[in-house]
This record gives C-alpha cells, sequence and structure tokens, in this order.
C-alpha cells in the first residue's frame, strides 16, 4: 500500500505542475508556455496517470522519483530568482545546468526503460515500454533543440 501511495502523491505532484503553467498564463509570459513545455507536462502526467493505475510498483516508482529530484532543482531556481534581478543575475548559469540536468535524466531513463528487453524482465508490457521510450526520447530531443537555441547562439563576428 505504501508503494501505492507514493505512486499517488508522485501523481498529484505532475498536477501541480499544471500551477506552474497557470502562473505564465497570469503574468502574461505565453513565451514560456512552449510546445515543450506542453508537450512535456502532459505526456509526463499521462505516464504518471499510467504508472498509478497499472504499475505502482518499486522499478516504475524510480522514474517519479528522479523527475521529482529534477523538479525540485527547477523550483528552488525559480524560488530563488523571484527574488529579483540581482539574485537572477547571480544565479543565471544555473540555468543551462538545470536543462543540461533534464537531458541526463532522460537519457538515465532511457537506459533504465530499456532493462524492460532483458530476458526474464516482466515490470511492463513490452509495447508500453516502446511508447515510454519513445516519450523520452521525444523530450530528449526538444530540451537539446531548446538547448541549442537558448545556450548555443552564434557568435557574431566583427
Amino acid at each position: 500500500m505504501r508503494l501505492c501511495r507514493t505512486a499517488w502523491y508522485n501523481f498529484l505532484l505532475k498536477i501541480v505542475d499544471y500551477v506552474e503553467t497557470a502562473i505564465f498564463v497570469l503574468r502574461k509570459k505565453n513565451n514560456q508556455v512552449s510546445g515543450l513545455h506542453l508537450y512535456h507536462h502532459i505526456s509526463t502526467l499521462l505516464f504518471a496517470w499510467a504508472g498509478t493505475r497499472y504499475f505502482a510498483v518499486a522499478p516504475i516508482l524510480f522514474i517519479g522519483a528522479l523527475n521529482s529530484f529534477i523538479h525540485a532543482i527547477m523550483y528552488t531556481y525559480y524560488f530563488l530568482a523571484a527574488y529579483g534581478p540581482n539574485v537572477q543575475k547571480a544565479i543565471a548559469p544555473m540555468k543551462q545546468w538545470i536543462t543540461i540536468a533534464q537531458m541526463v535524466q532522460f537519457v538515465i531513463l532511457l537506459i533504465y526503460a530499456s532493462q524492460n528487453f532483458l530476458p526474464g524482465c516482466k515490470v511492463v508490457k513490452h509495447w508500453l515500454a516502446i511508447i515510454y521510450i519513445g516519450n523520452l526520447m521525444i523530450n530528449f530531443y526538444l530540451f537539446y533543440n531548446f538547448y541549442q537555441k537558448a545556450y548555443n547562439k552564434p557568435k557574431r563576428k566583427i
């Protein structure tokens, strides 16, 4: 029952993530409600629901735990950034590293989910693992594309 309760709390946290979207909309920061943002939050919510509903087992809860850890780092950044421009300037380099941490998370989860194809592993059905791995690859691509646009801007030649 503890595993089921933990899965349920993880699912509720994914719903709370939509508060972030609501804050962006209320602050008229519509540029932050990007395709990446929407896809990530919708797909994460759907997989958290499926994990809670059908697969509330310890190996699946690792996925939520890792995602929650990354979100804790990200929301700590948002909390500190709320202290104003001086703090924002001081923590600006963190932003790039948070994006890198998110991409590393996807790689870790890709390797982790690939274990479902080892002989004798029966945690989830192969078809669900394939869908989840596809989702991880799409998320990685979207975050990588964001990273390239946001942090690898071409240098101007004089």
